[in-house]
């Protein structure tokens, strides 16, 4: 099951700088810290084979396995020393049986191998202390402070780091638009170590190196179900063959993500995703959360801000469209309550005017088509609206219209600089009639009259 958050877009006049941070420490690593880990391997491999490593210790490996009844498990030794890491991280997924031979309690010093093994092995281990992975993972039964945080940066491989950072931008940016950038950053950190924490506990054995930002993103799926409460949110589901759009309140997403994780991790036995980790990542970002909500570190001032600006847009549009089906009536309503609560919205004005002339002689009708007309005109498509506006005013306002000499004469320059030169040439002949002269005196070429 797939659930993710598509509640808003970003907003990009107040960009999500953390988050797209740590994408890119993330890509960076990737790229360039771990762009030789490879051949690191490789050269590492290569000496398990050499060395007689890998001869040495199939026998003893083959042996514990076969005390299981799995000996069908492990890969014929010609298989072996074709590809030696089939060997090693087969035996990486046997704690007991790999605490016992680093306790040198498998291959023990009376063994006629034992000073060869022993050396080949600190080889090794020097050779893998350049696979970034290996070296910097977090592994549950060998714990340290390097890989408690090196982990969350590293990925298996380009898939790997494209899937968690697409999770990273969907999710980061809506929990760091509520919080202090700083806190955010802090429990993206805290989130991850919640994640290695849990793994401690539940797999205190593990020596199999586990990386990737997925503990810390679960952490912010944690956080941003608790952040967001009960909020209603848009949310992508897949399931199966099914997929679709549905709303629920944030806060149900926490035990269908729990849920789903705990389902994946009973079905999936083998499987090499730390289902643990996102486990740890999900409970301590709710934690977190819920510490943090409440206090002045919790704003979700600007959400609601864009949820009115959204809602503002979304109800415009259908005011617009009924007006452009002519059902004015119908639009009405909407657009004076859009103008009550945009009054200098220019949408909002042109199609206010175009409902409120069906009422010419209202106060509504005068006060929205001088406001148009008073409109500072700086660019084309504000000079053909007052235009329009001007025109239908005119012929339409009951009793008659309200321009004074001041509003007048801005028109009149505002036409003539804008080519309506026959709606300027008939505005100064009334003009002439009044005796009204504007800059003190008649422009020449006015039409007279």
């Amino acid at each position: 099951m797939l659930l993710i958050p598509f509640d808003r877009k970003i907003d990009w006049r107040r960009p999500p700088v953390v988050t797209l941070l740590l994408v890119v420490i993330n890509v960076a690593c990737f790229v360039f810290w771990q762009s030789g880990e490879e051949r690191a391997l490789g050269r590492a491999m290569d000496h398990y084979a050499s060395s007689g490593l890998a001869d040495m210790e199939y026998p003893h490996f083959k042996t514990y396995l076969r005390a299981q009844d799995r000996a069908d498990e492990l890969p014929p030794l010609s298989r072996v020393k074709a590809h030696p890491e089939l060997l090693y991280f087969a035996m990486l997924q046997e704690d007991a049986f790999v605490q016992r031979l680093v306790d040198g309690r498998v291959i023990r010093s009376h063994h006629q191998d034992y000073a060869a093994w022993q050396r080949a092995r600190l080889e090794l281990n020097g050779l893998l202390d350049d696979v970034v992975f290996i070296a910097y993972g977090w592994k549950g039964g060998a714990p340290d402070l390097k890989s408690l945080f090196a982990h969350m940066f590293l990925h298996a491989d380009v898939m790997h780091l494209l899937g968690n950072m697409f999770f990273l931008l969907a999710v980061g940016f809506l929990v760091e638009g509520v919080l202090v950038r700083w806190v955010f950053l802090l429990c993206y950190l805290l989130g991850g170590l919640g994640s290695a924490g849990l793994d401690v506990l539940l797999s205190p054995d593990s020596l199999i190196p586990g990386i990737g930002a997925s503990g810390a993103i679960s952490g912010l799926m944690g956080m941003y179900a608790v952040l967001y409460w009960n909020r209603s949110v848009r949310v992508f589901v897949f399931l199966f063959a099914y997929f679709d759009y549905i709303r629920l309140p944030a806060i149900v997403l926490l035990p269908l993500w729990v849920g789903n994780e705990l389902y994946q991790m009973w079905s999936n036995p083998e499987s090499n995703i730390n289902f643990i980790a996102h486990l740890g990542g999900l409970i301590s970002g709710a934690a977190i959360a819920w510490a943090v909500r409440g206090t002045p570190l919790f704003d979700m001032g600007h959400v609601e801000a864009q949820d009115r600006a959204e809602d503002f847009d979304s109800r415009l549009q259908e005011a617009r469209a009924l007006c452009g089906r002519q059902d004015f009536k119908a639009a009405l309503p909407m657009l004076r309550s859009l103008y009550g609560e945009q009054p200098d919205n220019q949408q909002v004005l042109y199609h206010a005017f175009l409902v409120e002339r069906l009422y010419p002689d209202s106060e509504r009708f005068h006060e929205i088509s001088l406001k148009i007309l008073g409109l500072p005109i700086h660019d084309p498509a504000v000079a053909a609206m007052v235009h329009e506006v001007f025109e239908a005013y005119l012929r339409l306002a009951k009793p008659k219209a309200r321009i004074n000499r001041d509003l007048a004469c801005r028109l009149l320059h505002g036409f003539r600089r804008t080519g309506h030169q026959d709606t300027a040439g008939r505005l100064q002949r009334m003009l002439d009639k009044r005796s009204v002269h504007c800059n003190g005196a008649r422009t020449a070429g006015s039409g007279g009259g």
